[in-house]
């Protein structure tokens, strides 16, 4: 990753939209990669690991709700997003139940739209990860083993 403040997937099938999305995205500091299906999303996710994606639920191949299915069914608690036209309540349901961290109906404001990917980022930095390992930005503290990492370089500490 460059020096971007986090890399986001943008997973839309409508091309326009897709571009304007990764154009704010990228004006506002993040690296962006893009899917337009289902499925590219889901093996973009596996292979380059991003820090977050926005989520269209109306795309080809698999739409939303099962790319947010099948992650969460592997454990991946990668941050979601979800972006739709779909605006039924139930909609709202289904993605909150199957794992969506935030729910966007279009049509939206972009700024509004930036601020709920820094607040969702924000958010994800301070969760717990996998097994013991605590992570907050760059440093991460392994709670099991007593090690403390920054910059995923481990620190030398001592026992007092």
């Amino acid at each position: 990753m460059t020096n971007s403040l986090a890399r986001i997937l943008v997973a839309e099938d409508e091309t326009s939209l897709n571009d304007l999305l990764q154009d704010a995205l990228r004006m506002n500091g993040y690296e962006t990669i893009s899917a337009k299906h289902g499925m590219e999303a889901v093996r973009l996710i596996r292979e380059e690991k991003p820090d977050l994606v926005i989520l269209d639920i109306n795309m080809p191949q698999l739409d939303g709700f099962g790319v947010i299915e099948k992650l969460r069914n592997e454990n991946n608690n990668i941050p979601i997003i979800v972006l739709t036209a779909r605006d039924q309540k139930d909609d709202k349901s289904i993605g909150f139940g199957l794992g969506a961290d935030d729910f966007v109906t279009k049509p939206f404001g972009l700024e509004e739209l930036l601020m709920r990917v820094a607040a969702v980022l924000r958010r994800s930095k301070n969760k717990p990860t996998e097994g013991n390992v605590l992570v907050n930005g760059n440093i991460s503290l392994d709670i099991l083993n007593y090690r403390v990492s920054v910059n995923d370089k481990e620190i030398e500490t001592s026992p007092t």
